[in-house]
């Protein structure tokens, strides 16, 4: 509502823009007028009525055009100003996540992922993404483990090294994100839960070493 307000004012004020030069006749004015416009109405649209455009971020990401009504809201994460927010869609049984770019003024979210829950595991992700945007790589994900020896979830680069972590809590959700930087980027880079110790106990993607991938198979392995 608030889009198609804006909408409307900036209408009148182009129509008064136009209306006051008319004044000062010419030939083709009123032609150029008109396109001039259509061309700012047609922007305007595709900026601040468009699909995924909203003032606040939270309204971008329902806007989002994977994101249906009924959708639950679970949690959001912020990075680099940009944020990620998950749903559950109970209708297919699926986790959705979107992303939600920071613009200079307002949002804006036009990609999602899905994930299925895999209630049979231990360990699950509730909500995963990793995103290329302007040049600038970032992943999110949103976990809950079940088993006691899992610690903590971290980001490792192909060396083992890890690049940020966040304790986790028997039977509750945690969240990371991570801005990849120099060659990093979420192809060569791990999401991994560890013990106490720092010891992997499970890796997060396609199980290693096969070569029949679908998305049902995008879940925890026992490292």
């Amino acid at each position: 509502m608030k889009n198609l307000i804006f909408f409307v004012v900036l209408f009148f004020i182009i129509i008064s823009t136009v209306i006051i030069k008319n004044k000062r006749k010419s030939r083709y004015r009123h032609v150029i007028n008109i396109v001039f416009v259509i061309a700012v109405l047609v922007i305007a649209y595709n900026i601040f009525i468009g699909p995924g455009y909203r003032f606040n971020s939270y309204s971008a990401a329902r806007a989002n055009s994977f994101i249906e009504d009924n959708y639950e809201w679970i949690d959001m994460i912020e990075i680099d100003g940009n944020e990620f927010h998950f749903f559950f869609d109970s209708d297919n049984d699926k986790f959705r996540t979107v992303f939600v770019n920071k613009l200079i003024l307002g949002y804006r979210s036009h990609m999602s992922t899905h994930l299925y829950p895999h209630y049979e595991d231990v360990i699950r992700t509730i909500g995963s993404m990793s995103v290329e945007d302007n040049g600038k790589a970032y992943s999110a994900y949103m976990v809950e483990s079940l088993d006691a020896d899992v610690k903590s979830i971290a980001i490792i680069d192909e060396e083992g090294n890890v690049l940020i972590s966040e304790d986790i809590s028997n039977d509750k959700t945690t969240q990371l994100a991570y801005k990849y930087t120099g060659m990093q980027n979420s192809f060569n880079c791990e999401l991994v839960a560890l013990n106490e110790d720092g010891q992997v106990l499970y890796y997060y993607g396609y199980k290693h070493g096969e070569n029949h991938l679908s998305d049902d198979e995008y879940k925890w392995y026992a490292y």
